[in-house]
């Protein structure tokens, strides 16, 4: 009974940032990730991961930031230069922890705003095997079952034949939704 007492004092200080954790990663896979399936299109998401740089510094100086004013609370005045200095490792640190959480987070507030509306044309192309969407730019082409999926169901919900049901050279329109960051995703 006394390792159980022992053990519980010993994890007893952690309970607060294990539990923090435990929703950011319930929130990141059950919430997050999900959404962000059923928004944008893989592309997309890889061009947002291109200029995601400049977020992942933003969340660094935030991070930073925070490690500072907690070091204002440091008694002992001659090491906080030095303590100021050392925090910028667990500043960097921590970004990189929370860089999927923090991508996950930027990418679904861009859903909450529309700059912009965008209609792509796509030509219908499919073998025996499988159905995909060519941009008529050549842009991108979609052959994914999933975001041909989603595709599919927002031209039911307009009352639009179904993907499916359209022959090899037929094109459609597809609607884009543009958010704060430039991102194209659908809107459902």
């Amino acid at each position: 009974m006394r390792f159980f007492s022992d053990f519980v004092q010993y994890v007893k200080p952690s309970i607060l940032p294990i539990l923090i954790v435990s929703a950011l990663i319930f929130l990141d896979w059950h919430i997050m990730t999900p959404h962000i399936k059923q928004k944008y299109l893989f592309i997309d998401t890889v061009n947002f991961e291109y200029d995601y740089w400049k977020y992942f510094f933003i969340s660094a100086g935030i991070m930073y930031a925070t490690f500072l004013i907690g070091l204002l609370f440091v008694k002992n005045k001659k090491s906080l230069i030095a303590s100021g200095f050392l925090a910028i490792f667990p500043a960097i640190f921590s970004a990189f922890i929370l860089d999927s959480f923090v991508e996950k987070t930027v990418l679904c507030a861009n859903t909450y705003y529309t700059s912009e509306i965008i209609q792509k044309e796509y030509k219908i192309e499919s073998d025996n095997t499988q159905k995909k969407l060519h941009a008529i730019n050549g842009e991108y082409v979609i052959f994914n079952k999933r975001e041909i999926s989603i595709i599919d169901d927002i031209r039911k919900e307009k009352n639009l034949p179904s993907i499916y049901d359209l022959k090899n050279g037929d094109t459609i329109l597809v609607e884009f939704h543009k958010g704060y960051l430039d991102t194209k995703y659908f809107k459902q």
